[in-house]
């Protein structure tokens, strides 16, 4: 008979893998609601400091990644919680590799957002997603 002592003792939040998909709901909202502020807050100060730059690329890219967000949300709100998470996973990831390719590649600062993409992927879809991520990543 085995004491409480000697069984080995698992912290259930290492072992997890992802996020169960019964409390993911809250996820995508507040991912979305934050890539939407954080558009609508560069905008806002672009149109401030850099009037000029709005019809440009510059304010184009940050739309996209808004309507990333808002795809991302909607499909949340009609329950489909693991497809929300894939198209922001899928869609930041692009976004940002888009992104690095078209403003300086290695030297672009959007290279910083690999890691906290990769990190999501793990934790929203699992580790086989996160290393066909960070596959991805560094071919």
């Amino acid at each position: 008979m085995e004491s409480a002592a000697s069984k080995p003792k698992t912290n259930s939040f290492w072992n997890a893998g992802a996020v169960s998909w019964e409390r993911a709901p809250v996820f995508s909202p507040l991912v979305s609601a934050f890539l939407v502020t954080g558009v609508v807050g560069f905008l806002g100060v672009l149109f401030l400091v850099a009037p000029e730059q709005i019809g440009t690329g510059r304010a184009a890219r940050a739309a996209l990644l808004a309507l990333i967000a808002i795809a991302a949300w909607f499909l949340q709100s009609r329950g489909k919680v693991k497809t929300a998470a894939v198209v922001l996973v899928v869609g930041t990831w692009t976004y940002v590799t888009a992104v690095c390719i078209f403003t300086g590649g290695l030297h672009a600062t959007p290279v910083l957002l690999y890691p906290l993409i990769i990190m999501m992927t793990g934790w929203r879809l699992g580790g086989r997603a996160a290393a066909a991520i960070a596959g991805l990543t560094v071919a």
